[in-house]
């Protein structure tokens, strides 16, 4: 749906696309490496934390964007 209102024209999406984006990226990466289908490094080793921050730093933009267009 995020995707959908995106292209429709919704520049508001766009911080919680990207955000849930890299929080699947990061849940992928990690559960790839628990069924050995990719090999272990720093990025995959944490890349469910790396997604879950980058996660938390793009909502607390949009966050902040919603301040600004209330304002």
């Amino acid at each position: 749906t995020g995707i959908y209102l995106w292209l429709m024209g919704k520049k508001q999406v766009r911080f919680y696309v990207i955000g849930y984006g890299f929080y699947f990226i990061g849940v992928l990466l990690n559960n790839l490496l628990f069924y050995r289908q990719i090999e272990a490094n720093f990025f995959t080793i944490h890349g469910g934390e790396i997604g879950i921050f980058l996660e938390a730093f793009f909502l607390s933009l949009a966050l902040g964007d919603k301040y600004r267009t209330e304002k």
